[in-house]
């Protein structure tokens, strides 16, 4: 079976009930699958829940599910559609996989540079790491500014890799001759 979701929303002081609810609904899809020949794999299932750091901090020990006898416990972080989600909802860690897959392409790029010409160069760099950060962008349009200066970064470094210019050399010109809008404008 491909990725599923399973979403519930609760109040905090309603927990215990939440708890219930969610080993419920999880025993009926379990079921279910099994009545369909579907398979479910609890080794790869995660439960991730989401809040604020407050509440997050009320949360009991003992929260949990069973899904075919396995217990599984919150997670920090769980990936879904390519976006790794965090329990505060602060995309901190899909940052950080974007920007070093992005940074490992640029180098590579930056490697071979001198073997192909600067349109390829640029399609490249469109292709490996831009559509990484335009994906982000549409996804997370609530990012802090700590992580959109993080892809701002990686965004100049493309620049750097194209133009040849120096890491202490001023950017903006170089970015408008390149006519690439700075990620706070995607």
């Amino acid at each position: 079976m491909d990725d599923s979701n399973l979403f519930l929303s609760f109040v905090v002081k309603e927990m215990g009930d939440a708890m219930k609810r969610l080993n419920e609904d999880i025993r009926m899809v379990a079921s279910w699958c099994c009545n369909h020949s579907l398979l479910i794999n609890p080794e790869k299932t995660k439960l991730l829940v989401m809040g604020t750091r407050q509440l997050l901090s009320t949360l009991p020990e003992d929260f949990l599910v069973t899904l075919l006898g396995k217990e599984i416990y919150p997670v920090s972080s769980a990936k879904d559609l390519g976006i790794i989600l965090d329990k505060s909802l602060t995309c901190d860690d899909h940052i950080t996989e974007v920007v070093s897959k992005c940074e490992a392409a640029l180098c590579q790029n930056n490697r071979v540079k001198h073997l192909l010409d600067t349109k390829a160069i640029v399609t490249l760099i469109k292709t490996l790491v831009f559509s990484k950060v335009f994906y982000f962008s549409s996804v997370c349009s609530n990012a802090s500014k700590k992580n959109v200066d993080r892809l701002q970064k990686v965004k100049n470094f493309a620049a750097r890799v194209v133009t040849d210019i120096r890491k202490f050399d001023h950017i903006t010109p170089v970015l408008t001759q390149l006519n690439w809008l700075s990620v706070t404008s995607t």
